[in-house]
């Protein structure tokens, strides 16, 4: 399986019962207790599903004697890749070129994070995201945003909606 579209990343590993084990230098220290934290993410809620399903019958398989335990916790779904999202990516990137400020082109969902938008994911005929502002250091502390970014950003997002509305009402 490749790293993606489908990556769990493993964030911590603590076992605070072992430690005084490890630090007697104790040939086998017993492990009492492992707990890892990650995140799961994946391109659709189907493929996430059955990562997950894949996941419970492992972790089913413990070995005798011991115990295993897998638990999710569902953040933000997934924006699944659709023919919708993709012309409305090609408005975008044609009003970015007309404009002068060249193509605009689909990032790789791997480098990717979460977005409110994918909340509409099925429900809505096409969306688009991380058409806002650009900046550094997203979601955290030292989050900026280059204002100076606003009125490009600005400009391609009201040449697409227009010719957007003009394509609908066309139809």
């Amino acid at each position: 399986m490749r790293p993606f579209p489908l990556m769990l990343a493993p964030l911590v590993l603590a076992d605070l019962h072992a430690a005084p084990a490890l630090a007697q230098d104790a040939p086998e220290p017993k492990v009492n207790a492992l707990i890892v934290y990650g995140d799961l993410r994946a391109l659709t809620i189907e493929q996430r599903d059955r990562a997950k399903r894949t996941m419970e019958r492992i972790v089913a398989q413990h070995l005798p004697r011991t115990d295993a335990r897998i638990t999710f916790e569902d953040g933000y779904p997934p924006l699944s890749p659709s023919a919708g999202n993709r012309r409305l990516l090609a408005l975008y990137d044609s009003a970015s070129r007309d404009l002068g400020l060249g193509p605009v082109e689909e990032v790789d969902p791997s480098r990717a994070g979460a977005a409110d938008v994918s909340f509409t994911d099925g429900r809505v005929e096409m969306a688009i995201d991380g058409i806002g502002l650009r900046g550094a250091g997203g979601h955290t502390n030292e989050e900026t945003a280059d204002l100076n970014t606003l009125r490009t950003q600005a400009q391609r997002a009201a040449l697409m909606l227009l010719r957007l509305a003009k394509t609908k009402r066309a139809s």
